[in-house]
């Protein structure tokens, strides 16, 4: 009879699991430098870093991921700063003037980027001026950098509504993931217990969003949907 210290068979086969996740994580995100991410010049914390490179994350849909993590990074760390220290979701308010989410035709260049007059961009507060990441993209060193992903107004939502939910943890992931653990006794040992974890960050992000247009896309709503939406979750 196997003692209990023995892995079950559920056990070796979560850790196969992870090793071969572990294995495409770091075939696929592996950093030329020691970090993969271009943040801003700004203080961030460990717990602000996890989560810039959630808000990115959301963003990585049919999007080269060198664009997202070089450029969208940039601009989402600012963001992450300003929201956690000012406890304010205005920031992602387009009517805002220091906005980090506003109409493409207030950006310079925005034609160029194929946008139409009524289209969005998330756009940084700091210009790239000596950022070398930020060069290779052609900005220049007095301009503020731009990101447009493929998915932008749903994934816009994704954002407001993941903060919102966030505002009641400090605007902490790692608060959140913690919170999720005690709540539902999660074993990181057990299959069943990752699935519940992983709906958690489903619930956190992505549920409800639906495949909005730039049309739609208007702050006080999405907000207000964004409050309804954190009271169920």
């Amino acid at each position: 009879m196997p003692s209990q210290n023995t892995p079950s068979l559920k056990q070796k086969t979560v850790a196969k699991l992870f090793a071969l996740t572990d294995f495409i994580d770091k075939a696929r995100w592996k950093p030329a430098t020691d970090s993969l991410i271009n943040y801003a010049p700004v203080e961030l914390s460990d717990d602000d870093k996890i989560l810039v490179h959630w808000l990115s994350y959301i963003t990585d849909r049919q999007t080269a991921w060198e664009r997202i993590w070089d450029v969208g990074g940039f601009i989402f760390s600012q963001l992450v700063h300003d929201i956690k220290r000012k406890k304010s979701l205005g920031f992602l308010n387009p009517a805002v003037q220091d906005s980090y989410f506003r109409p493409a035709k207030k950006c310079p260049d925005y034609k160029e980027y194929k946008l139409k007059d009524k289209g969005f961009v998330f756009i940084s507060r700091l210009p790239g001026e000596h950022n070398q990441i930020l060069k290779e993209y052609s900005f220049r060193p007095d301009e503020p950098p731009f990101f447009v992903p493929r998915y932008y107004p749903a994934d816009y939502k994704a954002i407001l509504n993941t903060l919102k939910v966030l505002e009641s943890y400090g605007f902490s992931f790692a608060r959140y993931v913690k919170s999720v653990l005690e709540i539902n006794v999660i074993d990181l040992t057990s299959g069943h217990s990752i699935r519940k974890l992983l709906f958690c960050l489903y619930l956190l992000s992505y549920y409800d969003i639906g495949q909005p247009s730039a049309n739609d896309i208007d702050f006080e709503t999405f907000l207000s949907e964004a409050e309804s939406r954190a009271t169920e979750i």
